[in-house]
């Protein structure tokens, strides 16, 4: 017999009144990210963020929402920031119907993709499905780098002064969720965290 196995996205409800962009940043966790500038650059996260369309922040160029808007000098309504880390076996696409929901709510919502390398992605879901034991014996491991993970996010953003007058939110799936925790024990200032299939 032959097994097909199917990884297809749900849609995102076109009724859902969000808008989305991409950003792409290069870097690692230990020397830092910053946006991805030259041609040169390597694409190390893809990160898209997600918001009501009923905000009137404009975007900033590093990808986020601005908080004051410059053009009139009055502040903007503070979206509460989500985080999400996406475990290793999945993609943004796949957790993009939860992050624009999330966004219609009324949340400013980053999902970031740290594992650019098709192959290893690959390799992880079929690890999941045939071999989930090897998963196992990598857990701890993939658990803390998606803590340092989590913590060079928060760095992007300012770190706990550039995100002062903002609620935090750590959001994973998989083995995120456990360094989703990780990283809000080690950031006080997060205000919580919540897992998805933990």
């Amino acid at each position: 017999g032959v097994l097909v196995v199917l990884f297809r996205p749900l849609p995102v409800d076109p009724d859902l009144a969000v808008t989305q962009r991409t950003v792409t940043l290069s870097g690692s966790v230990r020397s830092g990210l910053s946006l991805r500038k030259g041609f040169f650059d390597t694409t190390d996260v893809m990160m898209v963020h997600y918001k009501p369309a009923s905000d009137t922040a404009p975007w900033s160029e590093r990808g986020g929402r601005v908080e004051k808007n410059t053009e009139f000098q009055k502040a903007v309504p503070v979206l509460p920031l989500v985080l999400w880390v996406t475990d290793g076996r999945t993609s943004i696409e796949r957790v993009e119907p939860v992050a624009a929901n999330l966004a219609y709510l009324g949340y400013e919502v980053v999902v970031a993709d740290f594992n650019q390398k098709m192959i290893s992605t690959s390799q992880m879901r079929w690890q999941g499905l045939f071999s989930p034991e090897e998963i196992v014996l990598q857990e701890a491991s993939l658990q803390r780098e998606s803590s340092f993970q989590y913590g060079a996010l928060l760095d992007y953003f300012g770190g706990e002064r550039g995100l002062a007058n903002r609620k935090v939110f750590l959001l994973g799936d998989g083995y995120t969720g456990e360094g989703a925790k990780a990283a809000s024990l080690l950031h006080p200032f997060v205000a919580g965290f919540y897992s998805i299939n933990g």
